[in-house]
C-alpha cells in the first residue's frame, strides 16, 4: 500500500508543462511470483492471483472516478485517519470474486 501511495505523491510532485495523473488500485492478499520472463528492459516476473488482477481493476475503476487511488475495503481501515478520502461506494467490476 505504501509504495502505491508514494507513487501518486510523487507524480503530483512533478513539475510539467502537462497535468500528470496517477491512478492506483491497492488490494492486498495472496499473491505468487514466479521465475523473470524475457530479457533486458522486456524482463518481467509472472505474477498470479486474486489480488494483482482486483488492484488492476480498481486501477480501471479509477479513470471513471477520477480519483488517483481505490483502496479496497478493509486496506483502508488502518489508514482512514491519515488520508484525506471520500466513500464512492458500491461499484461494477469486471471479472473476478468482488
Amino acid at each position: 500500500m505504501r509504495g502505491g501511495l508514494e507513487l501518486v505523491a510523487d507524480v503530483s510532485a512533478i513539475k510539467s508543462n502537462a497535468p500528470l495523473q496517477t491512478r492506483v488500485g491497492i488490494a492486498t492478499g495472496l499473491v505468487v511470483v514466479g521465475d523473470l520472463i524475457g530479457s533486458g528492459e522486456a524482463q518481467e516476473r509472472g505474477i498470479v492471483g486474486e489480488t494483482p488482477n482486483l488492484a488492476a481493476r480498481l486501477s480501471e475503476l479509477n479513470q471513471r472516478t477520477d480519483l488517483d487511488y481505490l483502496i479496497w475495503g478493509q486496506e483502508f481501515e488502518p489508514l482512514r485517519a491519515r488520508l484525506r478520502h471520500r466513500r464512492v461506494g458500491e461499484r461494477a467490476c469486471r471479472s473476478g470474486p468482488w
